[in-house]
Parts: structure tokens; sequence; C-alpha cells
């Protein structure tokens, strides 16, 4: 997330909302099996460009164009910390790795 912050695309706090919203939604829409695991990179991406663009508006930010950058970067980046996070589990398991 750092390196999000340092395009100076939104200030911190604006960049704190879009990501606390955006994998909450991403997260009951996941958990509740409201669509296909498949389809939830795109709808996180999507819901951080409706976010962004909503906390823009809020935050009366001029540039709506960088706020759609960061709210499409926090969205790849939700969706990608989910599937990482799955694969990395999947594989750990996978592997017969355990703890001793």
């Amino acid at each position: 997330m750092e390196w999000i912050q340092s395009l100076n695309l939104i200030d911190a706090v604006q960049l704190t909302i879009v990501a606390a919203l955006c994998s909450g939604i991403t997260q009951v829409i996941k958990t509740n099996n409201i669509l296909p695991s498949k389809y939830m990179p795109f709808v996180s991406m999507g819901l951080g460009v409706l976010i962004a663009v909503g906390v823009a508006l809020i935050y009366k930010d001029a540039n709506i164009g960088q706020a759609v950058l960061a709210g499409l970067l926090v969205g790849g980046f939700t969706a990608g910390l989910f599937t990482g996070v799955k694969d990395v589990k999947s594989d750990y398991k996978e592997s017969g790795v355990t703890n001793k």
C-alpha cells in the first residue's frame, strides 16, 4: 500500500477509507457467495473506483482521474490480497509442511 500512497494520487486518509471499504464490501460479497470467486478481482477493482470517486467528491478533490487510478490500484491490491492468501494457504497445505 505504501507504493500506492507514494504516487500521491490521493492522501493517506482517503486511501485508508477506500481500502477499508473496498476490502469490507468485497469480503461480504465473497462470504455470502453472491458472485463466483472468479469475478471477485473485477468486482474489487470496480468497487475501488466507485468508492475512490465518492471519497474524492466528499473531500472535494479536484482531480477525479487520480482518484479513479487510485481506486483501481487499491481494488487490484485488495483482489490480489485475497488471491495471494488463498493460493499461499492451498500451496502450504498441499506441500504437507507442518509447524513444529
